[in-house]
């Protein structure tokens, strides 16, 4: 059975946090890992987990920016119009629209020695130039 569990950044403090994700009273996201309190997340920080970890071993979230030793910055993100998901060149140019289907294959993430160099929601700027 896959591990589906999410990650999603508290409002009060910006720290991140990973488990089941709800939606509670007042229309407000929370994650919880299993028996622990609560955290009221921003709705836009929360990213799936693709199941694949990279060359480090971490888990590799939606939302997160993978590098390879070429130095090619990726986006991985979730296409809903092939429910799939799929990672795209970081920063992404629509005009280009160069995205590539994402393998289910934990050997392609370490064959192309992509490695996690952060996230769309952390200061993406700072992931590409700095």
């Amino acid at each position: 059975m896959r591990e589906i569990h999410f990650k999603g950044k508290r409002i009060s403090d910006g720290q991140w946090f990973e488990g089941c994700y709800e939606r509670g009273p007042g229309d407000v996201i929370r994650i919880k890992w299993w028996n622990q309190s609560y955290h009221v997340v921003a709705e836009s920080t929360v990213g799936q987990y693709i199941g694949l970890q990279d060359k480090k071993g971490y888990k590799i979230f939606e939302g997160d920016i993978l590098t390879n030793a070429g130095g090619i910055y990726r986006e991985v993100y979730y296409n809903t119009d092939t429910a799939q998901f799929r990672i795209r060149d970081f920063p992404f140019d629509p005009m280009t629209g160069n995205d590539t289907i994402f393998g289910y294959n934990a050997e392609d993430i370490h064959s192309f020695g992509y490695e996690i160099v952060g996230n769309i929601h952390d200061d993406p700027d700072e992931v590409k130039h700095g």
